[in-house]
């Protein structure tokens, strides 16, 4: 039997932007949020409301990739503890990627979309 790969990404490498998306059924669910202030606490909502976008539960997850390059190292390291202790609790496993890699990002009139 196939397990379906369910990964949540996180982009915090950002300065005042951080984007999360999980991939389910071959299809990629993005949320965008502004993270100039409480980056952590956002971080949190945004991944709990693109899991309900997807339709999945967070133990449902079967990894988690982490932006490991970028111009806000504060958001990075947010990146990097929220995704290993995600990866920790459920057991999955926590890679990087470079910063934007696994999310298409919409810019339009001076908003991300």
């Amino acid at each position: 039997m196939i397990m379906e790969t369910r990964e949540l990404a996180l982009d915090t490498s950002q300065n005042g932007l951080l984007t999360v998306s999980v991939s389910v059924r071959g299809k990629t669910y993005t949320r965008h949020a502004d993270a100039r202030h409480g980056s952590s606490q956002q971080l949190l909502r945004e991944i709990t409301a693109v899991c309900t976008d997807a339709g999945i539960s967070l133990p449902s997850l079967t990894g988690v990739s982490v932006s490991q390059t970028g111009e806000s190292f504060t958001g990075l390291r947010v990146g990097a503890v929220v995704g290993q202790t995600i990866g920790w609790l459920l057991g999955i496993p926590v890679n990087g990627h470079p910063a934007l890699d696994p999310v298409e990002l919409t810019y339009k009139n001076d908003r991300w979309a």
